[in-house]
């Protein structure tokens, strides 16, 4: 977890460094077809039908039963199927290369550099599908410290790299390549590191197999649903928004739910880890385990949900009126409702990760494409009768009950616990320490009000040393020990 947050933070800092100077460089043309280039990548880079996290999961499930045959089975399975992804990739360029300039409008006197461009992100995504097994078999083992311990320097070295090559007027072209060597090296670092963790994935032998590829696919279509839907939840709304009230108010929403997406983001990286451990305990057939570590992660996921609320509802106004102006103070009515709507989908973020390990997450697809479409109906018809607050409204009930209440139901019935006995163990506790916290916080906001920066930063160390305490109360201490012991084994 520590190591995951760490890598999360490292990337934020890069990109929050980096945009800024490609838009003073590039030019906001060049930057805008840079991101879409990039949208383009990540909507052509789900043709790996989610073998990625397939191999990932076999890899946990396989290696914790020392059955290092199928553990080679899994890696060279998956790697056929990923380079078949990926020349469907370079396949499907010749018909996005046309595609994309005239959807675009792009002058002709820059298409010919545009076009190698998009040929070099196409490249950098054909070959990033199979080098990405490596980083599945790292994550399958659960050494997310060898991980990070490679993203973190890669984040700052594509940092500088983007930095040098724009500077010296390589343009979008420069920064294409210097992507695509900076995947090559990162997947050779990976590779070794894979190696060194989990030789027998390696090892000389049969492997690559029709049965392991059904295996693969079998769990990894539903997690590609899950995907395009999590990607189609986050563009809807702003696209509905614009359709409906206009381009103003796609940023009024989207810049108040940014700190939304950020607490999301923090939470997934916290959570992620515990996919493979629970693929550890299904094979082992450990299901008191899984039933401790559900209820323990679902107490502390409830915990870091409430926590963000209180912290939205508190100081998210005065955090949007220090950062972006006065008058965006007003629009911190989106932020709590969008927060306080995320608060039981945040909880049941240990949820999703578990019915991943335990390849149950086949009505988790289902329920998010439920949501998806829900959203789609209120997104249409909410905006031209009660605004920016409705959608906000809609989107607050929709999570509430398809990735919280119901989630949370198929949840129990997977670990075999009763729904009420995980509520009084895992999410009546956090609400009540939570709420005192929030409490100390709206205290010591009316006793230093954050009108200034150097107050918000007070508020927010005061609510740091707050939140600390309240997640030492619930049970900070055990969670302490268990990551000395886990420090210590790694040692």
């Amino acid at each position: 977890m520590i190591w995951n947050w760490a890598g999360t933070l490292a990337e934020a800092v890069a990109a929050f460094l980096l945009a800024p100077f490609l838009v003073r460089m590039l030019g906001e043309e060049d930057y805008g077809l840079w991101i879409l280039l990039g949208s383009l990548a990540s909507y052509m880079g789900l043709v790996d039908f989610g073998v990625r996290g397939s191999v990932g999961r076999y890899v946990a499930f396989y290696r914790s039963r020392g059955d290092s045959a199928r553990v080679r089975d899994v890696l060279r399975t998956g790697f056929m199927l990923t380079s078949a992804g990926g020349a469907v990739v370079m396949l499907l360029a010749i018909g996005a290369d046309r595609w994309f300039m005239q959807l675009f409008d792009i002058p002709l006197e820059a298409v010919p550099t545009l076009r190698l461009t998009l040929w070099l992100v196409l490249l950098n995504l054909a070959l990033a599908l199979p080098l990405s097994l490596f980083d599945a078999v790292l994550w399958g083992a659960e050494r997310f410290d060898r991980l990070n311990q490679i993203g973190i320097p890669t984040a700052f070295l594509r940092l500088a790299v983007s930095y040098w090559v724009v500077q010296n007027g390589f343009g979008l072209v420069g920064l294409a390549t210097g992507a695509l060597l900076l995947t090559l090296a990162v997947g050779a670092a990976k590779l070794v590191a894979a190696f060194r963790v989990e030789p027998a994935a390696f090892a000389r032998g049969p492997g690559g197999s029709t049965q392991m590829a059904r295996t693969l696919m079998q769990y990894g279509l539903p997690l590609l649903v899950i995907n395009v839907s999590r990607m189609t939840r986050l563009q809807l709304v702003p696209a509905a928004v614009g359709w409906a009230l206009g381009a103003a108010s796609v940023a009024h929403y989207s810049l108040s739910r940014r700190l939304v997406d950020y607490a999301e983001g923090f939470l997934v990286s916290l959570t992620g880890v515990v996919t493979p451990t629970f693929a550890l305990l299904q094979a082992r057939g450990s299901v008191e385990q899984q039933q401790a570590l559900y209820t323990t992660g679902g107490r502390f996921s409830t915990a870091l949900g409430l926590l963000f609320a209180g912290f939205a509802l508190v100081l998210g106004g005065p955090f949007l009126s220090l950062w972006l102006g006065s008058k965006w103070g007003g629009f911190a009515p989106l932020m709590w409702t969008l927060a306080l709507g995320e608060v039981l989908p945040f909880s049941q973020s240990i949820t999703g990760n578990m019915l991943l390990g335990v390849a149950r997450h086949r009505v988790l697809a289902g329920l998010l494409v439920a949501e998806v479409a829900a959203i789609a109906v209120g997104a249409v018809t909410v905006p031209s009768t009660y605004g920016l607050l409705g959608v906000c409204i809609v989107l607050a009930v929709t999570g509430t009950v398809f990735r919280g209440v119901l989630v949370m139901i198929q949840g129990c019935r997977v670990v075999g616990m009763p729904v009420a006995r995980y509520v009084l163990t895992a999410v009546a506790p956090p609400c009540a320490v939570c709420g005192i916290a929030a409490l100390g916080l709206k205290g010591l906001a009316a006793a230093v009000p954050p009108d200034t920066w150097l107050r918000f930063i007070v508020n927010l160390a005061g609510y740091g040393v707050i939140s600390a305490a309240a997640l030492g109360v619930l049970g900070g201490r055990d969670l302490v020990q268990a990551i000395r012991a886990r420090v210590f084994k790694a040692t």
